[in-house]
């Protein structure tokens, strides 16, 4: 059998507001590369999320004997403008994709730090937050905080945690697969994608490979658009769909 390129025998990681089918393709795409890997971790109920999230690492940290890699995703998306967004949408949105993506990424960072460790994280993320889309902007100001803590964190830390973020575009079997299966959607999206190619989820696993192994070693506060070049032309037609759409775009 050939070895795997990207070796993360040494790789013990959390996968955590990534659910369904992206979550577990990156899990299975790690565990291949040779990680112990926790995902879909339990957090305590109606407990403060703060707290909740800690709770949750410091366990995993104790279960894999030394957390030291995080993939972690937003939890809520929307569309429509700021102007037109509830008190509760732009609470809902701040709290799922930037708050707790935060305590995530906090949370490691610190039980790294216990161990005088090292460790990496991945941020996913829209390009939305880069190429904002009228169809989501309470969305994109979301995604363009957090990458920004992303970036923050990477400086901060840069020299124990090395943290990166992807900008996903469209994607099979991810948050807009729902989007993709509306008729005529899929062929106005890949007109807009200069490579004519939605991102498979098998792509976005092996890119979270990637940046946690030690194939590389110099990326650190990146944003890697993994969208087929669909940032650059995105709006350039105009949408197929009535005002607010079928749903948010990327």
């Amino acid at each position: 059998m050939t070895a795997d390129p990207l070796d993360l025998t040494t790789t013990r990681a959390l996968i955590a507001h990534t659910p369904g089918i992206m979550g577990a393709g990156i899990a299975r795409r790690l565990r291949e590369a040779g990680a112990r890997v926790m995902s879909d971790l339990p957090v305590a109920p109606g407990a403060d999320p703060r707290m909740a999230i800690a709770g949750a690492v410091d366990a995993a940290d104790q279960e894999l004997g030394g957390v030291n890699a995080l993939v972690v995703g937003w939890g809520a998306e929307g569309a429509g403008g700021l102007l037109a967004a509830s008190d509760e949408e732009i609470i809902g949105q701040i709290r799922a994709n930037v708050e707790e993506p935060l305590w995530w990424i906090q949370s490691v960072i610190l039980a790294v730090e216990r161990r005088r460790a090292t460790g990496r994280i991945v941020v996913l993320s829209s390009v939305g937050g880069i190429a904002p889309s009228r169809d989501g902007l309470l969305f994109a100001v979301t995604q363009a905080a957090v990458q920004t803590i992303a970036r923050v964190a990477a400086l901060e830390q840069g020299r124990a945690v090395q943290v990166n973020t992807l900008a996903l575009g469209w994607c099979e079997d991810g948050p807009q697969s729902r989007v993709l299966e509306r008729p005529g959607t899929r062929e106005w999206v890949t007109e807009d994608i200069p490579t004519a190619h939605v991102t498979r989820v098998e792509e976005v696993a092996d890119a979270c490979a990637f940046l946690l192994s030690q194939a590389q070693r110099s990326l650190n506060g990146e944003i890697v658009r993994l969208d087929g070049g669909y940032s650059l032309t995105r709006g350039s037609r105009p949408s197929p769909w009535p005002a607010g759409g079928p749903g948010p775009a990327p």
